[in-house]
């Protein structure tokens, strides 16, 4: 529906637990949201947590952050 040109996967309600136990890849879930970048093998290369999104004063850093993140995985 949303038309997303890449797989998501949903890591359950907002609990922690069930979602580390969903993504047990994952050492833990720390926070939430919590954006995983995997390389075409699907090995996470990098995770970041928490909410950086236009009101925050985070927001510039974390599009540099998240720019440079999607540039690694396409090397």
């Amino acid at each position: 529906r949303l038309q997303i040109p890449y797989d998501i996967l949903y890591g359950g309600r907002s609990d922690k637990q069930e979602a580390s136990d969903v993504l047990g890849f994952v050492d833990q879930i720390v926070s939430f949201p919590t954006l995983l970048f995997l390389n075409s093998d699907n090995v996470v290369q990098s995770i970041h947590t928490g909410f950086n999104g236009p009101a925050t004063s985070k927001y510039e850093a974390f599009k540099i952050y998240f720019d440079r993140e999607v540039k690694n995985l396409r090397i």
